[in-house]
């Protein structure tokens, strides 16, 4: 009896100190992180460039959301408001980052014009038409002559 009680204590701990799914922003298929308004994602970069989600908040207003990047992470806020929407990425590299954004609005996703991210710096994307949520991806480490929006 004690060993089943030990068990079931160390699952619920277990259950409790894992996101849920509702934490978890879903990646694509090709492996773009889905951002929905309001949403914001801690990520990194693992040594092929795949995003590795590592913490997310559902709510800009959340008091738990971090401010900046951590060191090597990414952190992406994604809102809507006012006279369009807008996303927020925070570069905690040494390094610059080009990527690809897409936008979508119902079954319709297109691609979206975005600028790189400094070493240390932000990105601030905004576009107004309407939209429901958007995917980035394809993260790479650009030069500091790359310095090109796309």
């Amino acid at each position: 009896m004690r060993a089943l009680l030990r068990a079931l204590i160390v699952l619920g701990a277990t259950l409790l100190a894992s996101p849920s799914s509702a934490d978890t922003p879903p990646l694509t298929r090709d492996g773009y992180l889905v951002l929905k308004a309001g949403e914001t994602a801690l990520i990194h970069l693992d040594a092929d460039g795949k995003i590795v989600f590592d913490q997310g908040w559902p709510a800009q207003t959340d008091p738990a959301r971090p401010a900046d990047a951590e060191p090597d992470h990414l952190l992406l806020s994604f809102t809507t408001g006012g006279p369009g929407t807008f996303l927020t990425v925070k570069n905690g590299y040494g390094k610059v980052f080009g990527y690809h954004a897409r936008l979508r609005h119902g079954s319709a996703v297109k691609p979206a014009g975005v600028c790189p991210i400094v070493s240390g710096g932000a990105s601030f994307e905004t576009w107004q038409e309407p939209i429901d949520a958007v995917e980035v991806g394809d993260f790479t480490v650009a030069s500091s002559s790359q310095l090109r929006c796309q």
